[in-house]
């Protein structure tokens, strides 16, 4: 008989996990870390070079690393869905950067866009500030 834990997380990893979906990530030498899933266009301009240079996985996605903040790219087969896997990976550390990731991640579930506001680049669809609404915008809002 099939195994449905094992096929649920095949199919997470094969469905990939959508912007900002928080992870663990597996990082070579530390424990699973808690991370935010990311594109291309959330990396500050002063990382963007770093980013694109480095190299990946042909099956990866890029992720940001909560609590030291870094853009990195993981194989896909080392993500794993945050609130599933919580109980399993929230106690393998107590160093200050994994603590500090731990209620970083905790922030963020409750309050999307809470920490990874700070730290990515803003969205590039929102008009700036400056520009007076839309008459459809107005009516939009007033609804």
């Amino acid at each position: 008989a099939l195994n449905p834990e094992r096929m649920s997380s095949d199919q997470d990893i094969k469905k990939g996990f959508d912007r900002l979906s928080l992870v663990w990530v597996r990082i070579k030498g530390y424990p699973f870390w808690p991370a935010v899933i990311v594109t291309l266009p959330d990396v500050p301009d002063r990382e963007i070079k770093k980013v694109t240079q480095a190299q990946r996985a042909a099956e990866s996605r890029l992720v940001f690393t909560l609590g030291d903040h870094m853009f990195f790219w993981a194989p896909n087969s080392d993500l794993k869905p945050f609130r599933k896997h919580f109980d399993e990976y929230a106690n393998k550390s107590t160093t200050k950067t994994f603590v500090a990731a731990l209620k970083e991640a905790r922030t963020e579930e409750n309050s999307r866009g809470a920490v990874t506001s700070l730290y990515l680049a803003p969205p590039a669809a929102d008009p700036p500030s400056e520009t007076p609404p839309s008459t459809s915008s107005a009516s939009a809002a007033a609804a």
